[in-house]
């Protein structure tokens, strides 16, 4: 596992661009008045990941009135899509790892953005910049949607961890 810096995008900011990029007014109004909740949800995840407690944030499947599948295409329909409205972040978040390698095994080449706490079982992550890991595709693949339950379960954090002065 390699260090790589935080992002510089503020979560607050992320959440703008892609409700913004919302079609569906009705919609763009229940994501708007849910923004404050999601912001502080991803200061949380910021506060808990620092001292090593990712395990400790609560899973929310819906917000609001907002339900997963809907803050979940925030991150499929605005981030990853290649014309979404948050599509520059989406790059930026994956060209953040140095030379292009995956900083969970250092081998692969970088292809896409690894929910660090999966989207199925927290959405209202979904789109937070300190949960997006650039990754390759098999450690994408191989982690697929494990979260920790416990302190023994946590996984090493690029963006919190760093190792490089350890043997």
């Amino acid at each position: 596992m390699r260090a790589i810096p935080m992002p510089p995008q503020a979560a607050a900011d992320v959440l703008a661009i892609c409700i913004g990029g919302v079609a569906d007014p009705a919609l763009r109004l229940r994501l708007q008045a849910i923004t404050a909740q999601l912001v502080a949800d991803a200061a949380n995840y910021d506060q808990l990941a620092r001292v090593q407690s990712l395990h400790q944030v609560v899973s929310a499947p819906n917000v609001g009135a907002v339900i997963r599948p809907e803050l979940e295409a925030l991150y499929s329909k605005q981030m990853s899509v290649t014309n979404g409205a948050a599509r520059v972040i989406y790059s930026a978040l994956r060209n953040a790892a140095p030379n292009g390698k995956c900083p969970l095994c250092g081998i692969g080449t970088v292809t896409v953005l690894d929910q660090h706490l999966p989207k199925a079982r927290y959405p209202n992550l979904s789109v937070c910049p300190f949960n997006l890991i650039p990754a390759c595709d098999f450690c994408n693949n191989a982690k697929r949607a494990r979260f920790p339950t416990c302190a023994e379960e946590r996984t090493l954090h690029p963006y919190y961890d760093d190792y490089t002065q350890q043997q």
